[in-house]
């Protein structure tokens, strides 16, 4: 069975203070009329998994998982381009992300 849960990485130690700010920006983002967020047990949801990864040079990477089977490619794209809207022109633009990568992937029930 397993969790499909996730805390939040303030009380992390090992999280930076970079890190922290653009997880609490993702999920203000996607809690927004957005799609809704992936559930391992349901297999029902768009938002499936967000990685980010820091540089020596302070560049900010994210790369986002997100299941295509409940949008058509059209809803998909303005998902695309409300995520790169919020992160390089509204609130999420304080964190300065450098490299946005955004994969769309199928639910892995289906083959």
């Amino acid at each position: 069975y397993g969790i499909d849960r996730v805390g939040s990485p303030r009380v992390c130690k090992n999280v930076s203070d970079t890190m922290k700010l653009l997880v609490q920006h993702f999920q203000d983002h996607i809690r927004s009329p957005s799609s809704p967020w992936y559930s391992g047990e349901t297999h029902v949801g768009c938002w499936r998994q967000l990685t980010v990864r820091t540089s020596r040079l302070n560049h900010l990477m994210i790369m986002i998982s997100f299941c295509q089977d409940q949008l058509s490619p059209e809803e998909i794209d303005e998902e695309k381009k409300s995520l790169l809207n919020y992160f390089t022109h509204d609130a999420g633009s304080i964190c300065k992300v450098t490299n946005i990568i955004f994969n769309v992937e199928k639910n892995k029930l289906e083959f």
